[in-house]
Formats: structure tokens, C-alpha cells, sequence
């Protein structure tokens, strides 16, 4: 038997990743790397019980896709949802143990917003889900802020080498200053942050002249721009708690949630991704340079979530082509170019 102090914890399952049995770990620790015949150990009715890997595979720096034996449908891999996964001490050193974190880590920090300031500390972390949540206390109250993955500095090397005139951006969007989120430049808030987005709004009377009558409802939509690890049904069930906890009495809200689409992007290591920047830079004659857009086709995470695997997007468009527009165009020149390049990627990836 099994006990607690045999073991320590590596991290937390997610979910199940596709039909085959594969599940999400959420870990910081390697040990798996190191191991000849690894198990892990959860606990299952009070009980901790050893499962050993048949196969794991990195998806990103934090998220280990593993195989457990005997586990081979999506059915059987939802029993470990939530589940806290251990590892034998036995089976490292010592000094292996030493910078090993886990969400539970950042227990007992506190947060600070550049805007805001001190925000509170924090009292747990939910990985129940792919959107990894920070639970704060804030003066007796509870907030929870996702945790997100930065950019690594190598991308956003590449995206300050992107042409962009910012005078020319606020002409062209009417405005005399920008606003947005410190640490960042426009180009990176625009494409790789988080963001929140009022579309519409309205209500009462808005024809011509005018009118004393007070509207009775006013109405709103709204969206968000997702970044990777963050689960769009999680954001959208957090908007709706927030809207309800800070409608005050004499207001009545109703939040009709639409739909929604997991964030996706390509690692710019993935080679793939660097076949594409080879193809490209033949076709073209010059090195391309990555941009994270929104509006990713949501079926692109579902590729990577059943099948395991990445995509690579190559857009050949111009911003003047106005794309999905009445007058939306293409010039032949860089059609044919795309094809080239598209042939060349085909070429190079093998």
C-alpha cells in the first residue's frame, strides 16, 4: 500500500485530450523524462493507487499529453478529471526535487495589477479545467484571474520587427491616443493578449428628433479574444457571475450566452511552422514574420485537441484586400505567390 509520504505531488489531470484515452497533465516537473517504466499515483476513493504511462508527449512547456495503460477511451479518462497526480520519491533524486512547482506553489503569493495595485493574495488555484484559475482574496472577496502564457520574448522580437506606423494606426482608426494594457505595444495587444469587447449597444428610442420616455431595457453583446489555456466556456461562465454579483436590486439582467471556440496558436519552433517560413521566404524573397491574429478557425483547436496535432496558417491576403467584405479582392501576383509557397512548404516538410 501506497502512503502519502512515499510520494509528491507533479500536478493536477485536466481533461481528456481526444477518443484514444489520452489526458492533460498540467505539471512543471520532468520526472517523466528520466523515468525507464514511469507510473504515476492518484488517489481514487481514499486510496492512492499506482497507473503506469504508456506513452506521454509534451504539448506545451506546462501540458503533458499521457497515456495511461488500460485507459483507451474518452469515457475511461473523464474518471480522472481533477485529479491530483503524484510520483514515487523513490524514483528520483534528491536534488531533482529542488525548483520542482506546481500550480499549488503560487498558494500564499499575492497579486499586483501595474493599473490597480495589490489585489490580494492567493488562496487556491482551480486546474479543473484548461483555463487554470488564480483564486484571490480581495478585501473578503473572491476573485478569479486566469492564468495565461506569456510570449516568449523570441516572438516578440519578431512581432517589434513588423513594419507598423502608429501615427498612420490612429489616422486610420480616428483617434488621438491609444489605451491598452502597459508592458505591451499595440501590435502585441492587438494579437496576442487577452481582451474584452463591447460590440453593440443599445436601447429606447434612437430614431430622428427627440424623445422624454425612458427606456425600459437596454441591451449589449459582447465578446472576447482568447489566448492559449484559456477555455472559452470557463470565460464566458465567468462573465455571467460577474454581470449577476454586481447587478444591483432594482435592476433586473438576463446573459444569453452564443457560442464560442478554443484559442489556438502555432509555436514558432515547430517545424512545420519553420518548413513554412523557409517556403515563404523563397516565394517572396524576403523572411516572413509571424503575427498571432484573431478570428482563428475554431475547428483548428479541435485538430490539436482529437488528433494531437498542430496547424500551420500561411495568410496571403493584404489588409486592403478587405477580406469577407461586398468588394473583397486578391491580386493575382500574390495569389500565384502563395501557391509557390504552399508547393515549397510541401517540399520542405517531410
Amino acid at each position: 500500500m501506497i502512503r502519502e509520504e512515499e510520494v509528491f505531488k507533479i500536478g493536477q489531470f485536466a481533461k481528456p485530450h481526444g477518443i484514444k484515452g489520452e489526458l492533460s497533465l498540467v505539471t512543471n516537473s520532468d520526472v517523466l523524462e528520466d523515468a525507464e517504466d514511469p507510473y504515476i499515483v492518484c488517489e481514487m476513493d481514499g486510496i492512492l493507487v499506482p497507473f503506469f504511462v504508456e506513452d506521454f508527449r509534451y504539448k506545451t512547456d506546462t501540458v503533458v499529453l499521457v497515456k495511461l495503460e488500460d485507459v483507451n477511451s474518452e469515457e475511461d479518462a473523464r474518471m480522472f478529471v481533477g485529479k491530483e497526480v503524484f510520483y514515487p520519491l523513490d524514483a528520483v533524486d534528491e536534488e531533482d526535487l529542488v525548483g520542482d512547482m506546481t500550480w499549488d506553489s503560487f498558494i500564499g503569493y499575492t497579486v499586483t495589477d501595474v493599473q490597480k495595485g495589490y489585489l490580494g493574495e492567493i488562496t487556491d488555484v482551480d486546474e479543473t479545467t484548461i483555463n487554470v484559475l488564480l483564486r484571490v482574496d480581495h478585501k473578503g472577496e473572491e476573485l478569479l484571474i486566469p492564468a495565461v502564457e506569456d510570449v516568449s520574448s523570441a516572438e516578440r522580437e519578431m512581432i517589434a520587427q513588423i513594419p507598423f506606423d502608429e501615427e498612420k494606426y490612429k489616422k486610420a482608426i480616428g483617434v488621438d491616443s491609444l489605451f491598452g494594457e502597459k508592458g505591451y505595444s499595440t501590435l502585441e495587444r492587438n494579437s496576442c493578449r487577452p481582451s474584452f469587447d463591447i460590440c453593440g449597444i443599445w436601447g429606447g428610442y434612437t430614431g430622428e428628433g427627440s424623445k422624454t420616455v425612458l427606456p425600459s431595457k437596454a441591451y449589449a453583446k459582447v465578446s472576447t479574444r482568447l489566448v492559449p489555456h484559456q477555455d472559452h466556456a470557463k470565460i464566458s461562465q465567468m462573465f455571467e457571475e460577474y454581470i449577476t454579483r454586481v447587478t444591483p436590486p432594482y435592476v433586473k439582467v438576463k446573459v444569453t450566452p452564443s457560442h464560442g471556440g478554443q484559442g489556438y496558436v502555432c509555436p514558432i519552433d515547430l517545424p512545420a511552422y519553420q518548413a513554412a517560413e523557409k517556403a515563404v521566404g523563397i516565394a517572396f524573397g524576403k523572411k516572413p514574420l509571424a503575427v498571432r491574429r484573431g478570428g482563428s478557425i475554431p475547428i483548428i483547436s479541435t485538430f490539436e485537441q482529437v488528433l494531437g496535432i498542430k496547424t500551420v496558417l500561411m495568410g496571403f491576403g493584404l489588409e486592403q484586400n478587405a477580406i469577407h467584405s461586398p468588394n473583397e479582392s486578391q491580386e493575382l501576383d500574390i495569389f500565384f505567390k502563395g501557391i509557390e509557397s504552399v508547393a515549397e512548404f510541401y517540399r520542405l516538410y517531410k
